[in-house]
């Protein structure tokens, strides 16, 4: 195996680690993605796949994207939210109260898990 074909399973190991990450919504998931791109770069000008480049540009971007998105919103580095969370964030749509709830007019946080 040649060093740009183990680049792509690795690659594509992050990528699907990345999208699981982000589904639970972890500010891990996006930094995973940044890296896992950065290797599909490596990737495409070792194996001249340049057809490939414009799609690693955008995913880059997406994934840079939602890390500034998600930390402006306050995802720190704790673990991911309860699926009660996020249906309550989605139920606001404010990503910034994320983790919080309004109960009875007033603000109330999820405890951590």
């Amino acid at each position: 195996m040649t060093l740009a074909v183990v680049l792509q399973f690795v690659a594509g190991g992050l990528s699907l680690l990345s999208a699981k990450l982000m589904g639970d919504v972890s500010l891990k998931g996006p930094i995973i993605g940044i890296i896992s791109q950065l290797c599909w770069a490596v990737a495409v000008v070792l194996t001249p796949i340049w057809g490939m480049a414009p799609w690693v540009a955008l995913f880059l971007a997406v994934h840079i994207r939602n890390l500034v998105k998600w930390y402006r919103a306050g995802l720190r580095w704790r673990s991911a939210l309860s699926p009660m969370e996020v249906m309550m964030a989605k139920k606001q749509k404010s990503t910034r109260d994320m983790g919080k709830v309004k109960v009875g007019g007033t603000v109330t946080r999820f405890p951590k898990k």
